[in-house]
């Protein structure tokens, strides 16, 4: 049926957030049960459209009355389960690119015609007014490339919040590059690229947004992952995207690089991604911790402090406050602007801490006494990074 078609357009577009507004018409108030509006005697029109509410993407259901309007916020299946029982003889769906409009004439025959609209509509979700993204929600071959996107462009439901970090991501290492004053001829390492979500994002943000001339270079230990990403790229004709086999530890770069990225390196790992960029002077660093075994097998509690020895949890979580507190010092100790930030929600993943370093000053390395000085308050016996430096 043509009617049951539009319904599962509707949910579609829905599920790929590209639903603008469905309209339903000419409803048949005699033979029609609603029972989550008040009142449907005078009933002109329902329309459902996205609702970002605080927790997930809802839909708002409207009903229009001569003098008011009344709304309800439904689920999906909510929306869908009023669709198939209400009795109707007009309904109008629109997406980002395209309408549908089913006629259903008195008798029963059903008509759905669409058309391929000539400009994009707009998505409205109430607390969220048509968001532009730093990497765009509309086709885009990357994420295609990496299945962030199905071939037809639609973001896939269990990659959305992937999508979401990245464009965060984005967001803070754009600011970063203005921060640092990096506008041209930008050398850029991604310390344990992985499955380079981020450093596709990177390049196409640096490339395609702002028309930086660039060169991006992931690292990673991985030989199967490093080919596998060198084929995406080559397979993007991205020939200023390269990824490289490396270990953080040991990996010495062919051209001094003016960002150095490192997201999830494990335990030391992220300090000896920090080590590398304090010694090539690397303008903008962004670190994303991820364990901290360090640290927390060093800690020997002394007086007051040795209360984090009591319980393993509260030890393991004092551990990741002093790792990162004395990193950011450290940082600022080699002349960088330093901030520590959630840069995601703990919902997504607790390890969402980031590091960020601007190298604006002139090395002051008396500071470095004040973080021994707090190591031995607090019974630190050695801290990676600080000793890997000296």
């Amino acid at each position: 049926m043509r009617k049951q078609e539009l319904i599962n357009k509707f949910s579609e577009y829905f599920e790929n957030s590209i639903l603008s507004k469905l309209i339903i018409s000419k409803i048949n108030i005699e033979n029609t049960i609603i029972t989550i509006f008040s009142d449907i005697s005078d009933l002109k029109k329902i329309t459902l459209s996205p609702y970002l509410s605080k927790q997930d993407l809802k839909i708002k259901a409207v009903a229009s009355y001569p003098t008011k309007e009344e709304s309800k916020i439904l689920s999906l299946n909510e929306a869908k389960s009023i669709l198939e029982n209400l009795i109707f003889l007009q309904a109008d769906l629109f997406s980002i690119n395209y309408s549908h409009h089913l006629l259903i004439s008195k008798n029963g025959k059903q008509t759905l015609l669409t058309k391929q609209l000539k400009t994009q509509n707009a998505i409205n979700t109430e607390h969220n007014k048509t968001k532009t993204y730093l990497i765009p929600d509309s086709p885009t071959p990357f994420l295609i490339k990496l299945g962030v996107q199905n071939q037809d462009g639609f973001l896939i439901k269990d990659k959305r919040e992937k999508f979401k970090q990245l464009n965060k991501f984005i967001e803070f290492f754009a600011q970063g590059l203005k921060e640092a004053n990096l506008n041209s001829d930008i050398q850029v390492l991604d310390m344990g690229s992985g499955k380079a979500y981020l450093t596709f994002a990177m390049q196409h943000f640096l490339t395609k947004n702002d028309n930086i001339k660039a060169h991006i270079t992931g690292v990673e230990l991985r030989q199967d992952m490093v080919e596998l990403c060198n084929k995406h790229a080559a397979d993007l004709n991205l020939s200023n995207l390269t990824f490289t086999k490396g270990h953080i530890s040991n990996f010495i770069p062919e051209t001094k690089p003016n960002v150095l990225v490192a997201l999830h390196a494990c335990d030391t790992a992220t300090d000896d991604a920090l080590y590398l960029a304090i010694n090539q002077k690397t303008e903008l660093i962004m670190v994303a911790p991820c364990c901290h075994k360090q640290v927390r097998k060093s800690l020997r509690g002394k007086d007051t402090f040795s209360i984090f020895e009591k319980f393993g949890t509260v030890k393991e979580r004092f551990s990741e406050t002093l790792t990162d507190l004395i990193r950011g010092m450290v940082l600022e100790a080699y002349g960088y602007e330093t901030k520590i930030f959630e840069f995601i929600g703990a919902e997504n993943t607790p390890k969402n801490m980031m590091i960020t370093g601007v190298l604006k000053k002139k090395p002051e390395l008396s500071k470095l006494q004040k973080i021994k000085d707090i190591m031995t308050e607090v019974g630190l016996e050695k801290h990676y990074l600080l000793e890997t430096l000296e």
